[in-house]
């Protein structure tokens, strides 16, 4: 498959790019875009039935550590000091917009 000109404006309007009507640009993308399509047409022909597919294709395991859970101790200083604006374990705050 090889695109022409008219693909790239074509191309252009659907993803919503604008492109430079300079002809020298366009066919610069154009050439690029061919470049990538032929790469994809390459890799579409490989024989891949003997090969086993991968979970990922680097054999490498993430080590995870064990969650930890910081007890805020600043918790309880900040609810006695807006203790009064303590609504059902909600904070309120003063009313700022009027109807």
């Amino acid at each position: 498959m090889s695109l022409k000109l008219k693909d790239i404006k074509k191309l252009a309007e659907l993803s919503a790019i604008k492109i430079n009507n300079n002809k020298k640009y366009k066919l610069k993308i154009l050439f690029e875009l061919n470049q990538i399509l032929k790469i994809i047409n390459e890799i579409n022909q490989l024989n891949i039935n003997k090969i086993e597919p991968l979970f990922h294709p680097i054999k490498k395991y993430q080590i995870l550590k064990k969650d930890k859970s910081k007890k805020n101790k600043y918790k309880e200083k900040i609810k006695k000091l807006y203790k009064k604006n303590i609504k059902n374990n909600f904070y309120t705050v003063p009313k700022i917009i009027n109807k």
